[in-house]
């Protein structure tokens, strides 16, 4: 029956889209969980609210928004670290703020500043983090402020500062870390996918000030 079930969701995944393939994923799945399309996003409700994606990697979230979350903030191994009120948490390569819901519940007052450069991401990011304590930033982070070609790869959440074989560019600004000044910082936590190292060469004097 799973094996059934799993080749008709595949087959939805691959041949339908927006509205059809929301409702096709409701009624086979019958989740608490609901999948829905609206203004060229997709989202996930639940009982804590709604979180969007720009593509099908919605699905990930329909086991539960902060249920996800967590899962998340386990594999980074977060669940090994004190987190205090008021804590500051830096998200390089945030997404569409998967993190956040559950650190959010970790870390009362929490100060969080978030990068993410491709901006059909970043619109989500937008919807999904909604707090006066949050700044959210479509700049790259790199060891170099100016404009350079950042590679969409947004169904995979891959998109990079660093060629991969995507030919589909777009232009973004960058910053270095260092530029920003921040002080009593509690976690960097980076998904640059492959531009770890520039990132960490514009950041010297950052992480100083990480606790």
């Amino acid at each position: 029956l799973y094996i059934i079930l799993g080749v008709v969701i595949s087959f939805c995944h691959n041949n339908t889209s927006r509205k059809t393939f929301t409702r096709l994923v409701n009624l086979l799945l019958r989740k608490k969980s609901k999948l829905n399309y609206e203004n060229g996003m997709y989202y996930v409700s639940d009982n804590s609210g709604k979180f969007y994606f720009p593509n099908k990697r919605v699905v990930r979230m329909l086991i539960g928004i902060v249920e996800k979350s967590k899962n998340l903030f386990d594999s980074y191994c977060l669940d090994k670290i004190t987190f205090l009120r008021n804590d500051k948490v830096i998200d390089c390569g945030a997404n569409t703020g998967e993190l956040y819901p559950y650190l959010k519940k970790v870390v009362p007052e929490l100060e969080y500043l978030a990068f993410e450069p491709d901006q059909k991401v970043y619109n989500c990011l937008l919807k999904n983090v909604n707090d006066e304590k949050a700044t959210l930033r479509s700049d790259a982070l790199s060891n170099k402020s100016g404009m350079t070609k950042f590679y969409n790869a947004t169904y995979g959440a891959d998109s990079s500062l660093e060629y991969s074989g995507k030919k589909s560019y777009t232009k973004v600004k960058t910053i270095q870390l260092d530029d920003l000044e921040l002080t009593n910082i509690k976690l960097l936590k980076m998904d640059a996918e492959g531009h770890e190292l520039e990132v960490l060469q514009g950041a010297l004097k950052t992480l100083s000030q990480i606790m």
